[in-house]
């Protein structure tokens, strides 16, 4: 029996309180595979003020595996340098094929590079290495996966560690990452209260996680107040870039001029301002057109994901 409709099936939570609590965290099948990317020596890279560098790329694997299987619902988890994915393996090599290229061309057109790795489910069991999933409903347009278990930490560890063992290496076909959707054409966001915490919570029992993580999540809203009053983006923040660097990113990666794809990313956004600002009696008019649709979801997209910084489960609490 077919797997491959395994998370689409998985029915979403929107709280997380009862989330972490419930019985909606499943085991992922045995057949499917946990996909890692890496960029190697990341942190010297952000130390040389390449962080937005690190990011881009390691978005961009994501973009491209699910640009490579568009009919299937992949769990994913960014990690800032770098990804961890669950795919179906009877796409193994599909999959496999896109990640080479993608090295290729972080390769020659970052000067970084990419590690790219395979674990099967199977193999994780063996090592009693537990990955179970559930759906957070973070809005009507969007869903996060939730990983329970040590399973992502053990497959990240072979990965990195695994003497090449568990990285992809198959013959280069060049040309088959689709990177359409990743774009860099925001300004950069600087919190209105004047400070943006990161936190990492792991457990080291895994058996009173829940008790730990509401503890947690119950002592954030109390120091920082809940989710909608301490989200550090709100949706006027969010403004459209006419600096350098992003469509120089696009290009990159892309393979296009640098010069024309930025001249046309800059008249993308002037346009898309242009109408989304026009008022009529005091209130903002949305036209009708698709570009100005696309910057309107994508920025109070945007502002609702920053609400879940806090909130995602990577066997730790985030």
């Amino acid at each position: 029996m077919s797997t491959i409709d395994f998370y689409k099936n998985i029915e979403p939570m929107s709280d997380m309180y009862n989330l972490i609590r419930s019985d909606k965290f499943v085991p992922v099948p045995e057949d499917w595979d946990v996909i890692v990317t890496d960029i190697y020596k990341s942190t010297q890279a952000i130390e040389q003020g390449r962080y937005k560098d690190v990011n881009f790329i390691a978005a961009s694997t994501i973009i491209a595996i699910l640009n490579a299987l568009p009919d299937v619902d992949i769990p994913f988890v960014f990690g800032g340098d770098g990804a961890t994915l669950l795919i179906p393996n009877s796409f193994r090599g599909k999959i496999s094929e896109v990640l080479v290229d993608i090295c290729d061309i972080v390769q020659k057109r970052f000067e970084l590079k990419l590690r790219a790795g395979l674990v099967p489910i199977k193999t994780l069991y063996k090592k009693n290495a537990e990955v179970k999933i559930a759906k957070h409903s973070i809005s009507e347009n969007y869903e996060q996966a939730i990983f329970k278990g040590g399973g992502l930490s053990v497959a990240e560890d072979l990965v990195k560690n695994g003497n090449g063992e568990f990285e992809i290496n198959v013959p280069l076909n060049e040309g088959c990452a689709d990177f359409t959707g990743l774009e860099c054409r925001w300004e950069d966001i600087y919190s209105f209260k004047g400070e943006s915490m990161s936190l990492i919570v792991k457990m080291v029992d895994e058996r009173n996680g829940a008790d730990n993580y509401e503890i947690v999540l119950k002592e954030i809203d109390h120091l920082y107040g809940p989710a909608g009053k301490r989200n550090p983006i709100g949706e006027e923040d969010i403004k459209l870039s006419f600096k350098k660097r992003g469509p120089d990113f696009e290009s990159r990666i892309l393979g296009k001029s640098k010069l024309l794809h930025t001249i046309k990313v800059w008249l993308s956004n002037l346009y898309a301002n242009y109408l989304y600002s026009r008022r009529v009696n005091g209130g903002v008019i949305m036209w009708q057109d698709p570009i100005v649709q696309d910057v309107r979801k994508a920025g109070e997209e945007l502002a609702r994901r920053a609400n879940y910084n806090l909130h995602t489960f990577f066997q730790n609490l985030r």
